[in-house]
């Protein structure tokens, strides 16, 4: 996940009909599983509380390494939740589901949007989107698919 901090890279994930906590569960061990720190950046604390709950029941094989913002072993472990934070040390990813953009350009050289069908979100993604691009972020996305 190499990247120039100054111009970060947006990915966004366009979900057909998956749940976009368990596809944010899907990428953060993906990204934990290849060596990555992850950051996952929530719009409130109801919705902290529900991805760390998700968290350690979400593989069958076990709970994903998280604590949630503030937790005293948060600089040993590879995934932190918060709500409306952004992080004050690098991390590999940044997973926003807020539904603002992230205000520190430098923050990660990666960052992840979650975008579910519902057509709120979607409204949201599409704001997100242009801001980024306003600030010459480097974007793609990814139409993702159950099928």
């Amino acid at each position: 996940m190499v990247n120039d901090t100054a111009n970060p890279r947006v990915d966004f994930y366009l979900l057909a009909d998956e749940s976009m906590h368990f596809f944010c569960c899907r990428l953060a061990e993906k990204a934990w599983r290849l060596g990555h720190t992850v950051f996952i950046r929530t719009e409130n604390e109801a919705e902290t509380e529900a991805l760390d709950a998700l968290m350690w029941h979400y593989s069958e094989h076990g709970f994903l390494p998280h604590v949630c913002w503030g937790d005293e072993d948060e600089t040993e472990t590879p995934i932190i939740i918060a709500s409306k934070i952004e992080p004050t040390h690098g991390y590999d990813l940044l997973i926003n589901l807020a539904d603002d953009i992230p205000l520190r350009k430098e923050c990660c050289p990666r960052i992840a949007e979650i975008i579910s069908a519902d057509a709120k979100r979607k409204q949201q993604g599409r704001l997100r989107y242009a801001q980024y691009e306003k600030n010459n972020y480097s974007l793609k996305h990814y139409n993702i698919s159950n099928a």
